[in-house]
C-alpha cells in the first residue's frame, strides 16, 4: 500500500463535545488539507453548545449525532464504524494541520509491522516544544512526553490520543478502543499497550507535525471517579497481579476508589482480561522492560 492509494481511502474521525469554535476551525483545516477523496466524520457526542450545527456543507464531511453521551472510546468506535476509509485518523476537535501532514502518516502505515502512527505534536502557542509520543511516569499512569530521537520513525511506548492513525484492518483486528472505559481517560495508552503486546508497533513519523490546544481545564465536567475507574480497568485488564496491587495501593487515599473498584469488580473486566491475554504475543513485563518503565515494580 503506497501513500497515494491510502490517500484515496482516508477517514478522519473527530470527536466533539461542546468544543465551540475550535471544532469549526479544526474541520475547516482538515477539509483544506485532505485530498478530494478523503472524508471527515464528526461525532457530536451529545453537545449542548450547538458547535456541530451549521458546519460547512461539503460532500467530504459527515456529522454523526451520538444517541447518548458516549465518551471518547465509544465515540471513536462509533465514528470508525460509520467511516468509509481504509485508513482511520483519530483526532481531537482542537487541532491545526500542516498542508502535507498526511503523507508521512500513510507512508509509515504502509509497513505491516506498524499498528498505529502519529506525528510530532506541538502546542498552539508556537513554542518550540514538541512531543514525540508518551509514556507512563508512575504507577498511577500519569504520562510524560518523549523528546526527539535519531530513529526515524521513532518507536514509542504510547501515542497521545489527540492525534494518531491506524489501518482499518488493524483497528478491527485488535478490537478498536475499549468500550469499557468511561467518558474520558487512558483510552490512548490502553490501545497502544494492546497493540505492542499483540506484536504491532506504535511509531511517530518524521516529516510533518500537528498542533494541539493544550488546556488548563476542560470545557465540560469530568467526573473524578471515571478517571479512577479507567486507571483500574487498564491495570486489571493488562497488568500482572503484583502490579495491580501496586496501583490499588497507590490509590488508597483517593475518595473515589471504593466506588470505582466496586464498578470494576461488577464489570466484564475478568472476561476482558482473558480475551486480551489470549491475543498477546508479549506480556506487560516485556513491554515495561522494552521501554524502561520501572514505576510499577519499584519498591
Amino acid at each position: 500500500m503506497n501513500s497515494t492509494s491510502s490517500h484515496r481511502d482516508t477517514s478522519v474521525v473527530v470527536i466533539s463535545h461542546n468544543e465551540g469554535q475550535h471544532l469549526r476551525t479544526t474541520v475547516a483545516e482538515l477539509l483544506e488539507t485532505l485530498p478530494s477523496t478523503g472524508e471527515v466524520v464528526v461525532v457530536d457526542d451529545d453537545s449542548s453548545d450547538g458547535s456541530a450545527d451549521g458546519l460547512a456543507a461539503d460532500p467530504r464531511l459527515r456529522v454523526l449525532r451520538a444517541p447518548e453521551r458516549l465518551g471518547i472510546a465509544r465515540s471513536r468506535n462509533f465514528g470508525a464504524a460509520n467511516a468509509r476509509g481504509d485508513v482511520l485518523v483519530f483526532c481531537d476537535a482542537h487541532m491545526s494541520f500542516m498542508p502535507d501532514w498526511l503523507d508521512p502518516l500513510t507512508d509509515v502505515l504502509a509497513r505491516d509491522e506498524v499498528g498505529a502512527a502519529s506525528l510530532p505534536v506541538a502546542a498552539f502557542d508556537g513554542t518550540e516544544c514538541r512531543g514525540y509520543g508518551i509514556r507512563w511516569r508512575d504507577c498511577l499512569m500519569n504520562v510524560e512526553w518523549l523528546g526527539p530521537s535519531a530513529d526515524a520513525p521513532l518507536r514509542v511506548p504510547m501515542l497521545c490520543g489527540c492525534f494518531f492513525a491506524m489501518r482499518r484492518n488493524v483497528f478491527l483486528e485488535v478490537g478498536g478502543f475499549d468500550d469499557g472505559l468511561l467518558r474520558w481517560g487512558y483510552e490512548d495508552a490502553e490501545l497502544s499497550l494492546r497493540l505492542w503486546t499483540m506484536g504491532y508497533q506504535c511509531v511517530v513519523a518524521p516529516g510533518a507535525e500537528v498542533r494541539h490546544l493544550f488546556r488548563s481545564e476542560f470545557p465540560y465536567h469530568v467526573e473524578p471517579w471515571f478517571v479512577v475507574h479507567n486507571i483500574l480497568r487498564v491495570a486489571f485488564v493488562h497488568l500482572a497481579m503484583h502490579r495491580i496491587e501496586r496501583v490499588v495501593a497507590n490509590l488508597a487515599g483517593n475518595a473515589h476508589l471504593p466506588m470505582a473498584l466496586s464498578q470494576i469488580v461488577e464489570s466484564d473486566v475478568w472476561t476482558r482480561r482473558e480475551h486480551v491475554r489470549s491475543k498477546r504475543r508479549f506480556d506487560d513485563s516485556w513491554f515495561f522492560e522494552r521501554f524502561g518503565i520501572t514505576a510499577f515494580d519499584a519498591a
